[in-house]
């Protein structure tokens, strides 16, 4: 299994979205920072520009996940956003897992 595989078989096991949202948060979070995963994480894609800050990172995978609450995928310039820090941190050799929830 792939370390995607892997955190999607937790989040299922755990029945995370069975909960209520605050509920699934703190169960994710804390599924993530047992298995490495850094809250609130900083890579800086070039000495002197600003961060890029996400939900959670491992910096030994070079993986990111980022949770997308209910209204995130419905604005424009939200998804433009979201998009252009993909594409900087693709370049840095990062993957990005974006869960979205109610």
């Amino acid at each position: 299994m792939t370390e995607l595989q892997d955190l999607i078989h937790v989040l299922q096991r755990h029945d995370i979205f069975d909960y209520k949202r605050e509920q699934t948060l703190r169960k994710i979070r804390s599924l993530l920072c047992t298995n490495g995963y850094i809250s609130e994480f900083s890579i800086y894609p070039f000495k002197g520009s600003p961060r890029i800050q996400v939900d959670f990172a491992n910096p030994i995978s070079k993986h990111i996940v980022e949770l997308d609450g209910p209204g995130h995928g419905n604005h424009r310039k939200q998804h433009l956003i979201d998009q252009y820090r993909d594409e900087q941190t693709v370049r840095l050799g990062w993957r990005t897992t974006r869960i979205r929830h109610k």
